[in-house]
Protein backbone atom coordinates (compact mmCIF):
# COMPACT_ATOMS: atom_id res chain seq x y z
CA UNK A 1 0.00 0.00 0.00
CA UNK A 2 1.33 3.42 -1.03
CA UNK A 3 1.68 5.55 2.11
CA UNK A 4 2.26 8.73 0.09
CA UNK A 5 -1.32 8.93 -1.24
CA UNK A 6 -4.70 9.45 0.39
CA UNK A 7 -6.13 6.45 2.24
CA UNK A 8 -9.87 6.06 2.79
CA UNK A 9 -11.39 3.52 5.16
CA UNK A 10 -15.08 2.68 4.68
CA UNK A 11 -16.89 0.85 7.48
CA UNK A 12 -20.22 -0.96 7.27
CA UNK A 13 -21.89 -4.01 8.88
CA UNK A 14 -21.51 -6.52 6.02
CA UNK A 15 -21.11 -6.89 2.26
CA UNK A 16 -24.05 -9.14 1.40
CA UNK A 17 -26.53 -7.06 -0.67
CA UNK A 18 -28.37 -3.77 -0.62
CA UNK A 19 -27.90 -0.09 -1.36
CA UNK A 20 -25.38 0.54 1.43
CA UNK A 21 -23.21 -2.30 0.19
CA UNK A 22 -23.46 -1.36 -3.47
CA UNK A 23 -22.54 2.23 -2.71
CA UNK A 24 -19.52 1.05 -0.73
CA UNK A 25 -18.28 -1.10 -3.62
CA UNK A 26 -18.78 1.72 -6.12
CA UNK A 27 -16.83 4.22 -4.01
CA UNK A 28 -14.10 1.64 -3.34
CA UNK A 29 -13.68 1.17 -7.10
CA UNK A 30 -13.62 4.94 -7.67
CA UNK A 31 -10.99 5.43 -4.94
CA UNK A 32 -8.79 2.78 -6.53
CA UNK A 33 -9.28 4.29 -9.98
CA UNK A 34 -8.20 7.68 -8.60
CA UNK A 35 -4.96 6.03 -7.46
CA UNK A 36 -5.71 6.34 -3.75
CA UNK A 37 -5.64 3.56 -1.15
CA UNK A 38 -9.01 1.97 -0.37
CA UNK A 39 -9.79 -0.08 2.73
CA UNK A 40 -13.19 -1.60 3.48
CA UNK A 41 -13.94 -3.00 6.94
CA UNK A 42 -17.00 -5.21 7.48
CA UNK A 43 -18.01 -8.64 8.75
CA UNK A 44 -17.70 -9.90 5.16
CA UNK A 45 -19.98 -11.13 2.41
CA UNK A 46 -20.12 -12.07 -1.29
CA UNK A 47 -19.65 -8.48 -2.51
CA UNK A 48 -16.07 -8.57 -1.20
CA UNK A 49 -15.12 -10.10 -4.57
CA UNK A 50 -16.06 -6.82 -6.28
CA UNK A 51 -13.74 -4.67 -4.16
CA UNK A 52 -10.51 -3.35 -5.62
CA UNK A 53 -9.12 -2.20 -2.27
CA UNK A 54 -8.06 -4.10 0.80
CA UNK A 55 -10.65 -6.12 2.75
CA UNK A 56 -10.60 -6.00 6.55
CA UNK A 57 -12.77 -8.45 8.48
CA UNK A 58 -14.27 -7.21 11.76
CA UNK A 59 -17.55 -8.06 13.51
CA UNK A 60 -18.98 -4.67 12.59
CA UNK A 61 -22.46 -6.15 12.22
CA UNK A 62 -22.76 -6.44 16.01
CA UNK A 63 -24.76 -3.93 18.08
CA UNK A 64 -23.36 -5.24 21.35
CA UNK A 65 -21.88 -2.21 23.20
CA UNK A 66 -18.82 -4.18 24.31
CA UNK A 67 -18.19 -5.35 20.75
CA UNK A 68 -18.59 -1.78 19.49
CA UNK A 69 -15.89 -0.66 21.95
CA UNK A 70 -13.63 -3.53 20.95
CA UNK A 71 -14.10 -2.66 17.27
CA UNK A 72 -13.18 0.94 18.06
CA UNK A 73 -9.93 -0.26 19.61
CA UNK A 74 -9.17 -2.54 16.65
CA UNK A 75 -9.97 0.22 14.16
CA UNK A 76 -7.52 2.54 15.92
CA UNK A 77 -4.72 0.06 15.24
CA UNK A 78 -5.82 -0.32 11.61
CA UNK A 79 -5.96 3.45 11.12
CA UNK A 80 -2.47 3.96 12.54
CA UNK A 81 -0.92 1.03 10.71
CA UNK A 82 -2.33 2.05 7.33
CA UNK A 83 -1.99 5.82 7.78
CA UNK A 84 -5.72 6.33 7.12
CA UNK A 85 -6.76 9.90 6.26
CA UNK A 86 -10.54 9.58 6.07
CA UNK A 87 -12.97 7.24 7.84
CA UNK A 88 -16.31 6.94 6.07
CA UNK A 89 -19.10 5.27 8.08
CA UNK A 90 -22.28 4.02 6.44
CA UNK A 91 -24.30 2.48 9.29
CA UNK A 92 -24.89 3.26 12.96
CA UNK A 93 -23.22 0.46 14.95
CA UNK A 94 -19.97 0.53 12.93
CA UNK A 95 -20.20 4.33 12.89
CA UNK A 96 -19.88 4.41 16.69
CA UNK A 97 -16.74 2.30 16.50
CA UNK A 98 -15.38 4.44 13.67
CA UNK A 99 -16.23 7.69 15.45
CA UNK A 100 -14.44 6.65 18.64
CA UNK A 101 -11.43 5.51 16.60
CA UNK A 102 -11.41 8.77 14.63
CA UNK A 103 -11.51 10.80 17.85
CA UNK A 104 -8.61 8.82 19.30
CA UNK A 105 -6.48 9.14 16.15
CA UNK A 106 -7.64 12.66 15.19
CA UNK A 107 -8.68 11.60 11.69
CA UNK A 108 -11.47 12.90 9.47
CA UNK A 109 -14.82 11.23 10.17
CA UNK A 110 -17.54 11.26 7.50
CA UNK A 111 -20.96 9.59 7.39
CA UNK A 112 -23.56 8.70 4.78
CA UNK A 113 -27.21 8.72 5.84
CA UNK A 114 -28.73 5.84 3.88
CA UNK A 115 -32.13 5.90 5.57
CA UNK A 116 -34.59 7.73 7.83
CA UNK A 117 -33.63 5.93 11.02
CA UNK A 118 -36.31 5.32 13.63
CA UNK A 119 -36.34 8.02 16.33
CA UNK A 120 -39.35 6.98 18.41
CA UNK A 121 -37.54 7.42 21.74
CA UNK A 122 -34.51 9.12 23.32
CA UNK A 123 -32.39 5.98 23.29
CA UNK A 124 -32.88 5.52 19.54
CA UNK A 125 -32.25 9.21 18.88
CA UNK A 126 -29.01 9.03 20.88
CA UNK A 127 -27.94 5.87 19.04
CA UNK A 128 -28.67 7.49 15.67
CA UNK A 129 -26.89 10.73 16.53
CA UNK A 130 -23.49 9.28 15.69
CA UNK A 131 -24.48 9.70 12.04
CA UNK A 132 -24.45 13.51 12.43
CA UNK A 133 -21.13 13.66 14.30
CA UNK A 134 -19.01 13.68 11.15
CA UNK A 135 -17.14 16.69 9.78
CA UNK A 136 -19.24 15.97 6.72
CA UNK A 137 -22.61 14.26 6.23
CA UNK A 138 -23.81 12.82 2.94
CA UNK A 139 -27.59 12.50 2.47
CA UNK A 140 -28.66 10.20 -0.36
CA UNK A 141 -31.67 12.36 -1.29
CA UNK A 142 -33.32 15.68 -0.52
CA UNK A 143 -35.90 13.69 1.42
CA UNK A 144 -33.17 12.33 3.73
CA UNK A 145 -31.61 15.78 4.08
CA UNK A 146 -34.96 17.17 5.25
CA UNK A 147 -35.28 14.29 7.71
CA UNK A 148 -31.82 15.00 9.17
CA UNK A 149 -32.50 18.72 9.58
CA UNK A 150 -35.91 18.11 11.15
CA UNK A 151 -34.77 15.33 13.48
CA UNK A 152 -31.33 16.43 14.65
CA UNK A 153 -31.21 20.21 14.29
CA UNK A 154 -27.71 20.40 12.84
CA UNK A 155 -26.28 23.10 10.59
CA UNK A 156 -27.49 22.73 7.02
CA UNK A 157 -24.03 23.42 5.56
CA UNK A 158 -22.71 20.17 7.07
CA UNK A 159 -24.97 18.15 4.76
CA UNK A 160 -24.26 17.41 1.10
CA UNK A 161 -26.93 15.66 -0.98
CA UNK A 162 -25.36 13.01 -3.23
CA UNK A 163 -28.03 10.77 -4.78
CA UNK A 164 -27.26 7.10 -5.32
CA UNK A 165 -26.05 6.18 -8.78
CA UNK A 166 -26.93 3.83 -11.60
CA UNK A 167 -24.50 2.43 -14.15
CA UNK A 168 -25.82 3.98 -17.37
CA UNK A 169 -23.89 1.53 -19.53
CA UNK A 170 -25.13 -1.50 -17.63
CA UNK A 171 -28.72 -0.22 -17.55
CA UNK A 172 -29.22 0.86 -21.16
CA UNK A 173 -32.24 0.78 -23.53
CA UNK A 174 -30.33 -1.44 -25.96
CA UNK A 175 -29.71 -4.19 -23.38
CA UNK A 176 -30.86 -7.56 -24.73
CA UNK A 177 -33.71 -8.97 -22.59
CA UNK A 178 -32.86 -12.12 -20.66
CA UNK A 179 -35.24 -15.02 -21.20
CA UNK A 180 -37.36 -15.48 -18.07
CA UNK A 181 -39.76 -18.17 -19.28
CA UNK A 182 -42.99 -16.17 -19.40
CA UNK A 183 -45.87 -16.57 -21.88
CA UNK A 184 -45.31 -14.68 -25.12
CA UNK A 185 -47.31 -11.82 -26.67
CA UNK A 186 -48.30 -10.25 -23.36
CA UNK A 187 -47.32 -6.90 -21.86
CA UNK A 188 -45.12 -7.25 -18.78
CA UNK A 189 -45.47 -5.15 -15.63
CA UNK A 190 -42.55 -5.69 -13.27
CA UNK A 191 -41.98 -4.98 -9.59
CA UNK A 192 -38.31 -5.55 -8.71
CA UNK A 193 -37.07 -5.27 -5.13
CA UNK A 194 -36.69 -7.05 -1.83
CA UNK A 195 -39.72 -9.13 -0.92
CA UNK A 196 -40.82 -7.55 2.33
CA UNK A 197 -44.16 -5.99 3.27
CA UNK A 198 -43.19 -2.33 3.10
CA UNK A 199 -42.21 -2.78 -0.55
CA UNK A 200 -45.90 -3.30 -1.30
CA UNK A 201 -45.95 -6.48 -3.38
CA UNK A 202 -49.42 -7.29 -1.99
CA UNK A 203 -50.72 -3.95 -3.31
CA UNK A 204 -49.18 -4.72 -6.70
CA UNK A 205 -50.92 -8.11 -6.83
CA UNK A 206 -54.30 -6.52 -6.17
CA UNK A 207 -53.66 -3.86 -8.81
CA UNK A 208 -52.79 -6.51 -11.41
CA UNK A 209 -55.97 -8.53 -10.93
CA UNK A 210 -58.03 -8.61 -14.15
CA UNK A 211 -55.46 -6.58 -16.08
CA UNK A 212 -54.60 -7.93 -19.52
CA UNK A 213 -50.88 -8.11 -18.74
CA UNK A 214 -48.38 -10.26 -16.87
CA UNK A 215 -47.21 -9.13 -13.45
CA UNK A 216 -43.68 -10.09 -12.40
CA UNK A 217 -42.35 -9.83 -8.84
CA UNK A 218 -38.62 -10.39 -8.56
CA UNK A 219 -36.17 -9.97 -5.71
CA UNK A 220 -34.53 -11.34 -2.62
CA UNK A 221 -36.93 -12.81 -0.05
CA UNK A 222 -36.42 -10.95 3.23
CA UNK A 223 -39.59 -12.24 4.90
CA UNK A 224 -40.41 -15.89 4.28
CA UNK A 225 -43.80 -15.50 5.93
CA UNK A 226 -44.72 -12.58 3.71
CA UNK A 227 -43.50 -14.43 0.59
CA UNK A 228 -45.71 -17.40 1.51
CA UNK A 229 -48.65 -15.03 2.04
CA UNK A 230 -48.14 -13.56 -1.44
CA UNK A 231 -48.19 -17.02 -3.04
CA UNK A 232 -51.56 -17.87 -1.53
CA UNK A 233 -54.44 -17.04 -3.89
CA UNK A 234 -52.00 -15.71 -6.50
CA UNK A 235 -53.75 -14.61 -9.74
CA UNK A 236 -52.84 -16.58 -12.85
CA UNK A 237 -51.21 -13.52 -14.44
CA UNK A 238 -48.70 -12.98 -11.58
CA UNK A 239 -45.28 -14.65 -11.48
CA UNK A 240 -42.77 -14.52 -8.62
CA UNK A 241 -39.17 -14.98 -9.74
CA UNK A 242 -36.07 -15.49 -7.56
CA UNK A 243 -33.33 -12.91 -7.12
CA UNK A 244 -31.01 -12.57 -10.12
CA UNK A 245 -27.52 -11.23 -10.72
CA UNK A 246 -28.65 -9.94 -14.12
CA UNK A 247 -31.24 -7.36 -13.12
CA UNK A 248 -30.72 -5.21 -16.26
CA UNK A 249 -31.42 -8.21 -18.50
CA UNK A 250 -34.52 -9.18 -16.54
CA UNK A 251 -35.88 -5.62 -16.29
CA UNK A 252 -35.34 -5.19 -20.03
CA UNK A 253 -38.39 -7.47 -20.51
CA UNK A 254 -40.71 -5.00 -18.79
CA UNK A 255 -43.10 -2.63 -20.53
CA UNK A 256 -43.59 -0.74 -17.27
CA UNK A 257 -41.80 -0.96 -13.92
CA UNK A 258 -43.54 -0.41 -10.58
CA UNK A 259 -42.28 0.80 -7.20
CA UNK A 260 -45.15 0.03 -4.80
CA UNK A 261 -43.51 0.99 -1.49
CA UNK A 262 -45.96 1.86 1.27
CA UNK A 263 -43.23 3.58 3.32
CA UNK A 264 -40.95 6.32 1.95
CA UNK A 265 -37.93 5.24 -0.06
CA UNK A 266 -34.73 6.92 1.15
CA UNK A 267 -33.71 6.95 -2.52
CA UNK A 268 -35.03 3.93 -4.43
CA UNK A 269 -32.63 2.81 -7.16
CA UNK A 270 -35.28 0.77 -8.97
CA UNK A 271 -36.99 3.92 -10.22
CA UNK A 272 -33.73 5.23 -11.71
CA UNK A 273 -32.64 1.84 -13.07
CA UNK A 274 -35.99 1.53 -14.86
CA UNK A 275 -35.66 4.99 -16.40
CA UNK A 276 -32.04 4.28 -17.42
CA UNK A 277 -33.43 1.33 -19.39
CA UNK A 278 -35.95 3.67 -20.99
CA UNK A 279 -38.86 2.13 -19.06
CA UNK A 280 -41.71 4.23 -17.64
CA UNK A 281 -42.11 3.93 -13.87
CA UNK A 282 -45.23 3.90 -11.70
CA UNK A 283 -44.19 4.81 -8.14
CA UNK A 284 -45.82 5.87 -4.89
CA UNK A 285 -45.70 9.60 -4.21
CA UNK A 286 -43.72 9.44 -0.97
CA UNK A 287 -40.04 9.76 -0.06
CA UNK A 288 -37.40 10.25 -2.73
CA UNK A 289 -39.65 9.02 -5.55
CA UNK A 290 -40.97 12.59 -5.62
CA UNK A 291 -37.45 13.62 -6.72
CA UNK A 292 -36.62 10.81 -9.13
CA UNK A 293 -39.88 10.37 -11.07
CA UNK A 294 -41.29 13.15 -13.27
CA UNK A 295 -45.04 12.70 -13.16
CA UNK A 296 -46.52 12.49 -16.63
CA UNK A 297 -43.11 12.56 -18.31
CA UNK A 298 -41.14 9.53 -17.08
CA UNK A 299 -44.10 7.75 -15.50
CA UNK A 300 -46.75 8.38 -12.88
CA UNK A 301 -46.81 9.04 -9.14
CA UNK A 302 -49.69 7.52 -7.18
CA UNK A 303 -50.84 7.41 -3.54
CA UNK A 304 -49.34 4.54 -1.49
CA UNK A 305 -51.41 1.44 -0.61
CA UNK A 306 -53.95 2.26 -3.33
CA UNK A 307 -54.43 -0.68 -5.74
CA UNK A 308 -57.08 1.17 -7.76
CA UNK A 309 -54.80 4.14 -8.44
CA UNK A 310 -51.95 1.77 -9.31
CA UNK A 311 -54.17 -0.18 -11.72
CA UNK A 312 -55.26 3.05 -13.44
CA UNK A 313 -51.66 4.28 -13.81
CA UNK A 314 -50.43 0.93 -15.17
CA UNK A 315 -53.35 0.80 -17.61
CA UNK A 316 -52.58 4.36 -18.73
CA UNK A 317 -48.95 3.46 -19.50
CA UNK A 318 -49.87 0.22 -21.28
CA UNK A 319 -52.37 1.88 -23.60
CA UNK A 320 -50.11 4.87 -24.29
CA UNK A 321 -48.50 5.18 -27.73
CA UNK A 322 -45.81 7.48 -26.32
CA UNK A 323 -42.11 6.73 -26.69
CA UNK A 324 -40.90 7.07 -23.12
CA UNK A 325 -37.23 6.31 -23.76
CA UNK A 326 -35.74 9.76 -24.28
CA UNK A 327 -37.40 11.44 -21.29
CA UNK A 328 -36.63 8.50 -19.00
CA UNK A 329 -33.03 8.24 -20.11
CA UNK A 330 -32.44 11.98 -19.81
CA UNK A 331 -33.79 12.04 -16.26
CA UNK A 332 -31.71 9.00 -15.26
CA UNK A 333 -28.52 10.62 -16.59
CA UNK A 334 -28.34 12.98 -13.61
CA UNK A 335 -28.14 9.94 -11.29
CA UNK A 336 -25.15 8.16 -12.80
CA UNK A 337 -22.73 6.11 -10.70
CA UNK A 338 -19.88 8.10 -12.21
CA UNK A 339 -21.39 11.38 -11.01
CA UNK A 340 -22.13 9.97 -7.56
CA UNK A 341 -18.53 8.78 -7.16
CA UNK A 342 -17.07 12.06 -8.40
CA UNK A 343 -19.14 14.08 -5.92
CA UNK A 344 -18.11 11.79 -3.07
CA UNK A 345 -14.42 12.06 -3.87
CA UNK A 346 -14.87 15.84 -4.08
CA UNK A 347 -16.18 15.76 -0.49
CA UNK A 348 -13.11 13.79 0.60
CA UNK A 349 -10.81 16.37 -0.97
CA UNK A 350 -12.78 19.27 0.50
CA UNK A 351 -12.52 17.81 4.02
CA UNK A 352 -8.80 17.16 3.60
CA UNK A 353 -8.19 20.81 2.61
CA UNK A 354 -9.87 21.96 5.79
Amino acid sequence: MNKNVITVLQVLPALVSGGVERGTVEIDNAIAQRGWNSLVASSGGPLESQLKGRVIRLALNSKNPLRILLNAYLLQAIIKKNNVDIIHARSRAPAWSAYLAAQATKKIFLTTFHGAYNIQNRIKRCYNRVMVKGQGIIAISEYIKSHILKSYGIAQEKITVIPRGVDLEKFHPEIKPKKIGLPQNKKIVMLPGRITRWKGQHIFIEAMRELDALGVIIGKVESAGYAAELKRNLPANIFILPQTSDMPGVMANADVVVSASIEPEAFGRIAIEAQALGKPIVATNIGASLETVIHGSTGFLIPPANPAAMKDAIREVLKSQRNWVNACRQNASQYSTKLMCQKTLNIYEKLLKR
